[in-house]
């Protein structure tokens, strides 16, 4: 069957599956406002109601079908569905409990002091401000209209630049380390990078690591996490008068220089979020 799901919307591209998909949920939507009302204002027969329940069926079927091609396509694994689907049945059972045991007044005032903060939120977040984000402490290093990108306050892991004397970060061992890491944060909230890391070199992908010029704009106090680490920028690399590669790297004192990249260095993760995802 996933081969059967795959073949569909890679013939019809996502886009114009996307736009179906809509059109299959609003069916079922109908299908099932359709049963409702015919059991509240007309008097059904059994084979009426077996026939609009039948095309309930019908309808959800037709969605399964569409989720299930979004599911293949994006690789998106079943255990990992299964667990948002746990997380959020068990989430919503306690706040029926919740409103069981809250009153209107409460639950206005509730609403109100959420709002009051996420406003207050917006309107303090400051460049370098340390947030928490998937249980990481990480400092805000620029803040646009709808994104915040972030730098991690520590280092996850250490590696040599490259095996191979290249100091381009597209192919560097750092990119092994961030993909395991980001295996640990809501990737659904993250937003690409698109970035000029290099003088006219550019990457594109959901994490890096900070380049030249934005550690040279941070104070030392962000700068310093303890240990040393990467940046994305070169330094200079082979030509006839230079047989090993180099690339920016920060000290642990917060310092800039350059390193070999056979040398061992931390790397130190950033990502692009969406401003409402620090919220929740």
């Amino acid at each position: 069957m996933k081969e059967d799901l795959l073949k569909i919307i890679n013939n019809y591209g996502v886009m114009p599956q996307l736009k179906y998909f809509q059109s299959e949920v609003w069916e079922l939507n109908e299908a099932i406002i359709k049963k409702e009302e015919d059991y509240q204002f007309c008097e059904t027969t059994v084979k009426m109601d077996k026939k609009n329940i039948e095309h309930i069926a019908e309808e959800i079927a037709d969605v399964m079908v569409m989720l299930g091609q979004f599911i293949n396509y994006y690789g998106i694994k079943n255990k990992d569905i299964k667990k948002f689907i746990d997380y959020k049945i068990k989430r919503q059972l306690r706040r029926i409990e919740d409103e069981k045991t809250i009153t209107k007044e409460d639950a206005l005032k509730k609403i109100k002091e959420l709002e009051e903060y996420i406003e207050s939120l917006d309107k303090e977040l400051k460049l370098y401000d340390i947030v928490n984000y998937c249980n990481h402490e990480w400092y805000v290093i620029k803040i646009e209209e709808d994104t915040i990108t972030l730098m991690l306050k520590d280092v996850i892991g250490t590696c040599t630049y490259s095996d191979n004397n290249y100091n381009d970060f597209a192919e560097s061992n750092c990119i092994k380390l961030l993909n395991e890491f980001m295996k640990k944060i809501n990737i659904n909230d993250l937003v690409v990078l698109d970035r000029n890391y290099d003088e006219g070199k550019f990457y594109t992908g959901l994490i890096g690591i900070p380049t030249l010029r934005e550690i040279e704009a941070m104070p030392m106090s962000v700068r310093n996490c303890g240990e040393a680490y990467w940046t994305m920028t070169s330094s200079y690399g082979v030509s006839e008068d230079c047989d090993y590669a180099f690339v920016f790297r920060v000290y642990s004192s917060g310092n800039l220089n350059y390193d070999g990249v056979d040398s061992t260095n931390g790397v130190r993760p950033v990502i692009k979020v969406r401003r409402e995802s620090l919220h929740e």
